[in-house]
C-alpha cells in the first residue's frame, strides 16, 4: 500500500512520540483488500496520560 510522504512522516511522529493509534476509515479498509479512494486518513488515537 502506498501512503503519501506527508502521511509517512505524520506516522513516524506518532511512533516517535509512542502515541497510540489505529488507522480507520478508508484506508484501513482498502489495507484489507477493498479498493476505495479517499485522499484523507482518518486515525483514532489514545488520550495522553
Amino acid at each position: 500500500m502506498n501512503i503519501q510522504p506527508d502521511f509517512e512522516a505524520f506516522f513516524r511522529l506518532l511512533e516517535e512520540h509512542q502515541v497510540e493509534y489505529m488507522i480507520v476509515g478508508g484506508y484501513a479498509v482498502a489495507f484489507h483488500g477493498y479498493v476505495r479512494f479517499t485522499k484523507d486518513i482518518d486515525i483514532l488515537y489514545a488520550p495522553s496520560r
